[in-house]
């Protein structure tokens, strides 16, 4: 392998580094000839968990070359990982980030005979992560701003999986090359700067969690170019259908600018980018007896209802999903869909499955009972005549 041209070992690296940044670390360990020439691929794609993470690789892209640190996808989560512990000369359990030991938060190890049950180790390991990840939002987002200003000239794809409470607005730096964003969490304009940066380069956008106020206009409205938006799990704090009819009027507006400028630059051959809005309702695991239901109910209504509204067919409504993500199974779905993405494949933007939407007002909301083996929808041990469980409806699914 050390005989081979360091251009051609490049071509290899760059397409053997299309994962969580494993690969790229494992490689500038083989050799010296490797770890030389494995340098422009190595932070091809990179995954960060939690606090230490991110401020390990901040202070490493920091002693980077320039030429070096081209980051092209990216993946944060504000939680850190499950602890991959190993033992250090004083007994003490550390994690290795990036080459480099942290001391953990706690050894679980240490209780592994004498603590509580498996189950309950990991609830509370886990707990204590975000509970970590709460506290040390402020010091998260300041190495954030920092890896993001120092990859911002090759940074093609980036997911953010933020912490409740804690709004994260699109971008907190200029991200000029970006081409793909996902968001988890929060969602709050009245928490975002007023100098919030424009994405001109973006051309998918996937918005998951809780949107408070008129959320999506302000961040369609600052990527001009988005011809793909996604929104997962937003019906429950928000309007949807007024989000919905709020990006397809932007939508609107952008493609009318774009007309014009394209009449006076006698430019025929520019034509309308495509647009698809794909909504994904994610009902609760359970709808306890009647208000939750009614209220998923009202929401799968007003989708349809601005799915059906829209005469250029640009609203798909998704297959809803139940919600039972939480804690490290939301890291685990965002991470998937992004690693999808980066290995060439269509991650969230699968669009199989899509739900029937009525063209007229008469067949909204129509729904059908909900099948015995999805009786678990419902809090009671059992159903009866006398509980709403026993009547429940949902949208067709």
């Amino acid at each position: 392998m050390e005989r081979c041209p360091p251009e051609i070992c490049h071509k290899i690296f760059s397409f053997a580094c299309k994962d969580d940044g494993h690969t790229g670390r494992s490689l500038s360990l083989v050799s010296r000839y490797i770890h030389e020439a494995s340098k422009l691929s190595r932070y091809h794609s990179v995954v960060l968990e939690g606090v230490d993470h991110i401020q390990t690789f901040a202070n490493v892209l920091k002693d980077t070359p320039p030429q070096f640190r081209r980051v092209q996808h990216l993946f944060i989560s504000y939680r850190g990982p499950a602890p991959a512990l190993v033992e250090s000369d004083s007994g003490v359990s550390r994690t290795k980030v990036f080459g480099v030991l942290t001391s953990s938060n706690r050894d679980i190890a240490a209780n592994r005979n004498t603590g509580p049950s498996l189950v309950d180790n990991e609830t509370t390991e886990q707990r204590g992560r975000s509970a970590r990840a709460i506290m040390s939002t402020n010091v998260i987002l300041q190495g954030i701003v920092s890896v993001l200003d120092l990859m911002a000239d090759s940074l093609q794809t980036l997911t953010i999986v933020t912490v409740n409470l804690r709004p994260f607005a699109l971008t907190p730096v200029p991200l000029p090359m970006l081409t793909e964003l996902t968001l988890y969490g929060i969602h709050d304009p009245a928490a975002w700067k007023l100098d919030l940066h424009r994405v001109p380069s973006l051309r998918r956008l996937h918005i998951q969690g809780i949107c408070f106020g008129d959320a999506i206009q302000p961040l369609v409205e600052l990527t001009p170019n988005l011809t793909h938006l996604r929104m997962s799990g937003l019906e429950h704090a928000v309007s949807i259908s007024r989000s919905i009819g709020a990006a397809l009027a932007v939508f609107q507006s952008q493609d009318e600018v774009r007309e014009r400028d394209v009449a006076d630059a006698s430019n025929p051959q520019s034509t309308r980018p495509v647009r698809r809005v794909l909504v994904q309702p994610r009902p609760p695991r359970r709808f306890g007896c009647g208000f939750a239901y009614g209220q998923y109910a009202s929401a799968m209504t007003e989708i349809e209802r601005a799915a059906s509204n829209d005469p250029e067919r640009r609203v798909m409504v998704l297959k809803p999903q139940v919600s039972t993500l939480i804690g490290d199974e939301l890291v685990k779905e965002a991470k998937g869909f992004w690693l999808d993405r980066v290995q060439g494949g269509e991650g969230c933007w699968r669009e199989d499955a899509p739900l029937p939407i009525p063209r007229d007002d008469t067949n909204l909301g129509r729904t059908r009972v909900l099948p015995r083996k999805f009786n678990s929808f419902c809090e009671c041990s059992s159903v009866t005549s006398g509980c709403p469980g026993s009547n429940l409806f949902i949208p067709q699914l």
